[in-house]
């Protein structure tokens, strides 16, 4: 009975690990209307539906053992380090909803954004249910990606003013939807939360995968990803794609072959970039682009052309030089496009005005959110005001007139988070959810240091974190992402 259980909690975890990975991006009712809605009920549905199954399957396995008296606990039991920190985190999001005044907020999450203390505890619960019963599928993988390309080569399309799914079909050149939503993901703040995670898939296996067609499609998959995060227009994206390129040279300190596919990741970016500018131009889709931000100043940069040929060279040189030197080599490199990204962002936060209404506003969410943590009593700086409620509790505390009011589009909207993870879990978690989740990052880091997949998963969310929010189109991705790396360093794969 136990084998048949566990193949079938196999079967059912590679289902549910081929839902979140390639299902839920493309997951759509034919309209941008509730979107965000439609994708949440569809991830805490079949969340909700694994999670009953697997508990039921676990008490009839445990009566069935009582029976015949075998008492031995499965493999499945050992804890981890991760997992300390896992249930950390659960049980600061179930203390913190407990002590919450705003319960109902607490614990289905704010209308809209549903990241309450169900939604937190069922990314617990499939970092464990995954890190327990995956074994290494390929299919969900492989479909991931493919959902990935799909979702990227719409993207594109979009920004070429065609609209295969007629999304955006009630909109027109004017409208804020017409160009701040993209694909089947929606906002391009989603969006760049989704590549965040999504294409650590693609870019993990061009570096390490095996076979020459297996290397290409991923590699493919990984530039046209990087173009759509340069050009979709947030800034957030663009940090995500230069912090990907970025990775992957300074893994390439130790394999002259990640350097050098490193190196063929940048120079294919920057190659397409006056491509699409062309194609932009052909299309007449100029009016497809954001008009509050810099994306056609970006694609039609004259300076791209010089970019790829300067990746080339670098890859070139460093096929030429000598075995005892390529080393140094690929570190002088490495560092000297860090450096150059480095004073690129430098000189863009320079230019900008460091007030309330920086980064549409985040400014004044960031100052209030520290300010709103700072004013609440030693309990609620422990366990916060409850999962989730950061707008109830910040429109209690503050004026509305000392808050900073959403402008254009979303004029009279409430802003709902922090717009900054680690600020938004202090307002709402407390000291003791940002600590859990904090050791979540850095356990991650140390004990899926050999795992590729893991180190640009939780680099590449971690750096969008700082600017962005939890979401459904990419937090489920991100904690799958966990239990991926925990079930292979169980059993001592990488």
């Amino acid at each position: 009975m136990e084998r048949n259980r566990q193949e079938f909690l196999e079967m059912l975890c590679n289902l549910y690990v081929t839902a979140i990975l390639a299902v839920l991006p493309l997951y759509t009712r034919g309209t941008y209307y509730r979107l965000g809605d439609d994708k949440y009920l569809l991830f805490r549905n079949i969340s909700l539906v694994c999670a009953a199954v697997w508990l039921l399957s676990g008490i009839a396995a445990g009566i069935w053992k009582a029976v015949r008296r075998k008492g031995q606990f499965p493999d499945g039991c050992s804890i981890s380090s991760m997992d300390i920190f896992m249930g950390a985190y659960a049980a600061a999001v179930f203390l913190s909803f407990l002590c919450s005044r705003y319960r109902q907020t607490a614990w289905s999450g704010y209308q809209d954004w549903y990241m309450g203390a169900l939604t937190q505890l069922l990314f617990v619960w499939m970092y464990f249910f995954i890190s327990r019963n995956y074994r290494a599928a390929a299919y969900p993988m492989y479909l991931g990606v493919g959902a990935l390309f799909a979702v990227t080569l719409l993207g594109l399309l979009n920004r070429l003013d065609i609209d295969p799914l007629g999304l955006l079909a009630p909109f027109g050149p004017g409208d804020w939807e017409y160009t701040h939503m993209l694909s089947t993901i929606g906002n391009i703040n989603w969006l760049c939360g989704y590549y965040a995670v999504a294409l650590a898939f693609s870019v993990t296996g061009f570096l390490y995968g095996k076979g020459k067609g297996k290397m290409l499609l991923c590699y493919g998959v990984s530039v046209l990803s990087l173009l759509l995060l340069c050009i979709q227009g947030s800034a957030g994206g663009i940090a995500v794609a230069f912090a990907c390129v970025g990775i992957t040279l300074l893994l390439g300190w130790k394999k002259e072959e990640i350097f050098e596919k490193g190196i063929l990741l940048g120079a294919g970016t920057a190659f397409l970039m006056p491509v699409m500018a062309a194609l932009i131009w052909l299309c007449q889709s100029k009016a497809s682009l954001p008009g509050d931000s810099r994306v056609y100043e970006l694609v039609t940069w004259r300076g791209w052309l010089f970019a790829g040929a300067v990746f080339l060279l670098f890859y070139g040189i460093q096929k030429r030089m000598p075995p005892k030197t390529q080393r140094l080599f690929r570190r002088g490199c490495s560092l000297l496009i860090w450096a150059g990204a480095l004073l690129a962002c430098f000189c863009y936060l320079a230019s900008m005005d460091w007030g309330d209404d920086w980064g549409t506003g985040r400014g004044g969410l960031w100052r209030l959110a520290w300010e709103g943590f700072l004013r609440a009593d030693l309990g609620q700086k422990l366990v916060g005001a409850g999962p989730d409620c950061f707008a109830e509790y910040i429109y209690d505390v503050f004026p509305v007139r000392d808050i900073i009011s959403p402008i254009g589009h979303w004029s009279n909207s409430i802003f709902a988070n922090a717009h900054n993870e680690w600020l938004n879990h202090l307002v709402n978690l407390g000291l003791a959810g940002v600590l859990a989740y904090l050791g979540i990052f850095v356990m991650g880091l140390r004990r899926y240091k050999g795992m590729a997949l893991g180190i640009f998963a939780l680099t590449l969310y971690g750096v969008y974190s700082l600017i962005s929010f939890q979401q459904v189109t990419s937090t489920p991705l991100f904690f799958a992402v966990l239990g991926i790396c925990e079930s292979a360093r169980r059993k001592g794969k990488h």
